[in-house]
């Protein structure tokens, strides 16, 4: 339900930073009063989204397509307990004994003592639209770029080509519509047909409607040089450059979505980064004793309609960084980066650290096991003073009492998932994620099976007995996270809303669940 860009991606905020904190949300089931035993477990969930004119009314989740489980820690075993939906957006469960509950709604798990749990989500744009079933084809008939960059020396994310995404806060939508490459170095203008359009946020392209206001920003991302890394390889970042603001336009998957107009220099910017990578690298023990560090990225983001009560939704990139592969090279440089968004608008920074482990399934080519160490915050505070590592990954992983970092076979069945708190930085929660290898020796790709959410003092977690499935391959991810004013146990899925936040993760080795 949730993801970092992927994803990232994010769910996100009200006006006060947690959806469900108006006066205008559904009266809710009311808890017994003083001195009467409250046996009741509440789950609510309503869905909010962010347009120009403020929050949309609150929309009940529909908890009979996807109802609610709950299971109550008593011992060693979860036992289950029958709920019913109960008034628009609540699910209830009665005669419910006081101790740890495991609330289970998709693949997502809560791990709480609360009796009233939020599972709220905030979203960007309006949310009465739908998606197209195919995405059309882009025509693009553009002047006025700046001198475009095509890649002709070694393919490498620190050496991209410009780009041209679309940005649309009216449907909450990103996506790339870059030309090909035919497109000519130094060209300033594009004529090209049947441009493949390429998602970046989750989900299909919307359906814009010109008479419901839709519109887009064009913007240019050009790739531009900025030092050169001790291999002798040229460093090079995306800053934008020049936009163009479409007006209102129509889609469907019937016809080309026909992008024209000349683009316009965009208010340039500097941000500078004092970036100790070297001692992010330096952690790479601690996220497992194999990894190494493999990618660092910055980003900065739009923040549609501001900050001050946190961050609704993706809103494209306007500086995007990734150093060499392997790079553990500190970097203080300046770069540049255009804005169009309103002043009123805010900008969140994003410093991204991933590191792999090999992993080895039989007949395969070699796979890699991922863990990552990540902090967000407002744009401006990433300038001015040296960024570090803050909070550290929790250490010693155990699974069943035994070092977690090994490879083995693991049984399906019910497992407990150990670990100690980080050596520095207190966290205020925890998320545990069991990350499966899908697909087969052509093509595999991790995805996120399941999901627990805890709470910052919790040091284990139990997985039932149907997480992990016979002839799979997993690995666990224990996150600590960081982020004031976050409740996991509360309202978990509002974590995307907060900007001020670092998460840091120590990962098991690959886990082998045989066929039966």
């Amino acid at each position: 339900m949730l993801n970092w860009r992927s994803s990232l991606i994010p769910l996100l905020l009200c006006t006060t930073t947690w959806l469900g904190c108006s006066d205008d949300e559904p009266t809710p089931t009311p808890t017994p009063d003083a001195g009467v035993e409250d046996t009741q477990v509440r789950v609510k969930g309503f869905r909010r989204n962010l347009t120009a004119s403020g929050f949309t009314e609150p929309r009940p989740e529909d908890f009979t397509q996807e109802p609610v489980q709950l299971f109550v820690e008593q011992g060693e075993a979860l036992v289950p307990f029958t709920g019913a939906p109960g008034a628009a957006g609540e699910y209830l469960f009665t005669d419910v004994p006081d101790g740890t509950y495991y609330v289970r709604w998709g693949t997502n798990i809560i791990v709480t003592r609360n009796r009233d749990l939020d599972v709220s989500t905030n979203s960007l744009g309006r949310p009465d639209g739908q998606e197209l079933e195919v995405e059309p084809r882009v025509d693009l008939e553009l002047d006025g770029l700046e001198p475009w960059y095509q890649r002709s020396g070694p393919i490498g994310l620190n050496n991209p080509s410009d780009a041209l995404q679309l940005i649309s806060e009216e449907r909450g939508h990103v996506a790339d519509v870059s030309p090909g490459l035919d497109m000519t170095s130094g060209a300033t203008s594009v004529r090209e047909q049947g441009i493949y359009y390429a998602s970046v946020t989750i989900g299909s392209m919307p359906r814009f409607e010109a008479e419901r206001g839709d519109r887009a920003w064009l913007v240019q991302q050009s790739s531009r040089e900025w030092g050169t890394p001790p291999a002798g390889q040229v460093q090079r970042y995306h800053g934008a450059s020049r936009g163009l603001h479409l007006p209102p336009f129509s889609t469907s998957s019937d016809t080309p979505l026909v992008l024209q107009g000349t683009l316009q220099p965009l208010p340039q910017q500097q941000l500078t980064l004092d970036w100790k990578v070297s001692e992010f690298a330096n952690l790479a023990s601690q996220v497992h004793p194999q990894a190494t560090l493999r990618t660092s990225s910055f980003t900065v983001f739009v923040a549609a309609h501001g900050t001050r009560n946190g961050w609704v939704g993706y809103s494209g990139d306007l500086l995007n960084v990734y150093l060499a592969r392997n790079s553990a090279s500190d970097v203080t440089v300046p770069m540049t980066f255009g804005n169009p968004s309103p002043s009123t608008w805010g900008l969140v920074g994003g410093l991204s650290h991933t590191f792999t482990v090999p992993a080895t399934i039989p007949g395969e080519p070699e796979r890699i096991i991922t863990g990552s160490l990540y902090v967000s915050d407002e744009a401006s505070r990433f300038t001015g003073r040296p960024l570090r590592p803050g909070l550290l990954p929790p250490r010693e992983l155990t699974l069943d009492g035994a070092e977690g970092y090994t490879a083995r076979t693991f049984t399906t069945g019910a497992h407990v998932i150990g670990w100690r708190h980080p050596a520095a930085g207190a966290p205020d929660a925890y998320r545990v994620r069991v990350r499966q290898m899908r697909g087969d020796a052509e093509f595999r790709t991790t995805v996120t099976a399941f999901g627990f959410y805890l709470d910052g003092d919790a040091t284990s977690v139990r997985l039932p007995a149907d997480v992990l499935q016979p002839g799979q391959y997993y690995f666990i991810d224990v996150g600590a996270i960081r982020a004031e004013g976050y409740d996991p146990t509360g309202k978990p899925f509002l974590i995307s809303d907060v900007v001020t936040q670092s998460t840091a993760a120590t990962v098991s080795g690959l886990l082998t669940v045989p066929a039966q």
